[in-house]
């Protein structure tokens, strides 16, 4: 399994009530993780962040889960650069922190990415059953 990286915590009072096929939504994060990865790629899944809940203090740790082939937005983010290791060497960085000559080709990915999302998300929805997808048939 990937190494985890930590990005937030935030307060499940904070969040509205949703259930997915009689549970949590927290619970749909694999299943989903997995559709994603099959139908589009790792680097498609790696946009969703793991949720793992903690009922008795309230809260959720959300963490980044890197590719496990590695590559992460690997078409379009400038890592060779001294300046995008830099900015990257201690860890998760807001987009919005980055050099704007770092921003942009980063910017292009995720939009690509979430396009192909979106557009996968009305395929699934106009095929019908989305039970088959999270029950693995």
């Amino acid at each position: 399994m990937p190494r985890r990286i930590y990005l937030s915590s935030s307060n499940l009072n904070d969040y509205h009530a949703l259930a997915w096929q009689g549970s949590d939504a927290f619970a749909a994060f694999e299943p989903l993780r997995r559709l994603v990865s099959t139908r589009l790629s790792q680097e498609h899944a790696a946009l969703f962040a793991e949720p793992l809940p903690d009922d008795v203090r309230r809260n959720a740790d959300w963490y980044f889960l890197p590719p496990e082939n590695g590559e992460m937005f690997s078409t379009s983010f400038p890592e060779q650069t001294t300046e995008a290791k830099q900015a990257v060497s201690q860890g998760p960085v807001r987009l919005i922190d980055l050099p704007p000559a770092l921003q942009a080709p980063i910017r292009e990915t995720l939009f690509r990415i979430g396009s192909d999302i979106l557009n996968l998300a009305q395929t699934l929805k106009a095929e019908g059953d989305s039970n088959q997808y999270t029950a693995g048939t």
